[in-house]
């Protein structure tokens, strides 16, 4: 982690990322997938779980830029 961007992402319930938690970790979480279907149900779960900084793009369908094989 101290040499490359890494994201973190807590699977936890509420009421135990209340209870104490890694800190600094408010980053955005960008969702995609190939559609934009399985990125639009990831991000529901997402805000359930109490996340706040997600950005659904959709898919790799619909992306405008460069990508890799």
């Amino acid at each position: 982690m101290d040499t490359q961007d890494v994201v973190i992402l807590d699977v936890w319930k509420r009421d135990e990322y209340d209870a104490g938690h890694i800190p600094g970790k408010g980053s955005m979480v960008l969702v995609y997938c190939p559609s934009g279907n399985r990125s639009k149900t990831a991000s529901s779960k997402l805000a359930g779980l109490g996340y706040a900084n997600i950005c659904k793009f959709g898919g790799v369908s619909t992306w405008p830029y460069e990508t890799e094989p």
